[in-house]
Order: C-alpha cells, then sequence, then structure tokens
C-alpha cells in the first residue's frame, strides 16, 4: 500500500516501523515502511516539511492493508510515541460569522490538520455564543475517535456559521485507546 503526505515533524527511514491510525475504533496498527519517495525520487529518508510517499506493510501477521481501511484524518506517528485518539475535547473559540445560535447539541464539522468530522457541543462555559463572542466549548466526535493534540487550531463550520479556535485540553478516554463509554 502506498500512501502520501506531508512530513510535520521529525524524520522516517527505510525498514522504520511506524504506527498507522487510529481507524474507527481508535487503534493504531504497526507498519514497516518498505519505500520513500520524494519528489518521484526513491530515498533513504523523509525529513519534517517535505512531501512524501511511502510503502508501508502491516505487521500484523495475517493482516493486508486494504484501500478501504484509510480514511481522512488517519497518520502515521513513531511506535514510541504512544498516541491516542479521543472523542472529547475543549477549544477557546471566537465566531466569525453566526446564522444559528451555539448552544448545548449544537452540531458542526470540524476541521483540524487532517481531521474532517461532525462534532456536537456538550458543554459550554456561557449559554450561547453569537457571532463575534469568545469562549470555551467542548465538542464530541460524532462518529469515532481521532489523534489530536493541544494547542492545534481548528475552524469549525455548518451552513453559513464559522468559528476559528485553539484546542485547550483532549479529554484522554478512560479502558481504552479513545473507546467511548
Amino acid at each position: 500500500m502506498v500512501v502520501a503526505g506531508t512530513m510535520l515533524a521529525g524524520k522516517v527511514t527505510f525498514g522504520q516501523t511506524l504506527l498507522l491510525g487510529p481507524d474507527k475504533s481508535g487503534q493504531f496498527k504497526p507498519v514497516k515502511v518498505g519505500g520513500i519517495h520524494h519528489k518521484r525520487v526513491d530515498v533513504e529518508e523523509a525529513l519534517a516539511g517535505q512531501a512524501v510517499c511511502f510503502a508501508i506493510k502491516s505487521q500484523v501477521k495475517k493482516e493486508t492493508l486494504k484501500r478501504n481501511m484509510f480514511r481522512k484524518g488517519m497518520i502515521l506517528v513513531d511506535k514510541d510515541s504512544e498516541p491516542e485518539s479521543v472523542f472529547d475535547f475543549e477549544a477557546q473559540v471566537t465566531i466569525l460569522h453566526q446564522a444559528a445560535l451555539i448552544k448545548p447539541n449544537y452540531q458542526a464539522v470540524i476541521h483540524c490538520g487532517v481531521v474532517r468530522q461532525a462534532a456536537k457541543v456538550v458543554d459550554m462555559d456561557k449559554e450561547l455564543l453569537r457571532a463575534g463572542d469568545r469562549g470555551t466549548i467542548r465538542f464530541r466526535f460524532m462518529y469515532h475517535p481521532e489523534h489530536l493534540k493541544e494547542n492545534q487550531i481548528i475552524l469549525f463550520r455548518e451552513g453559513r456559521t464559522k468559528g476559528l479556535g485553539v484546542i485547550s485540553k483532549v479529554h484522554k478516554q478512560a479502558g481504552g485507546a479513545g473507546l467511548r463509554q
């Protein structure tokens, strides 16, 4: 299987084992890098800032990677980084444009790096938010967990309503890697 993207940090070398995920259940699976291309040229290592392609192979016995196993929002990370996937996170947000009142149970699409998924407002520090207001909102992803970190920038939208913010806290799930309870 060949995957492509931009290296955000670190270095990846030929033969290195990485973790691919999160899958729909929030798990990260080990994969081995069998080849690296940068600008359509075979290279031995990929560095931060480069747009690269990796030929990867599953390290799980009797499991081959298939196209339907991949989705937007998946990442490759170092096997020693112990990544976690989350359903809930808090963000300090500013409402840029608002057509509907933003209050608990409001749903919008979250854009954060490669993540694009619908999320609902679980809790807020104010009763409601309008255009120009700032506040802290706790979001919960609707379908599956994602890999997020604090200080990442998010954009959320729904119709003509748009908001911008920074993740202030991720809520790690008890009892498993991102599994909802």
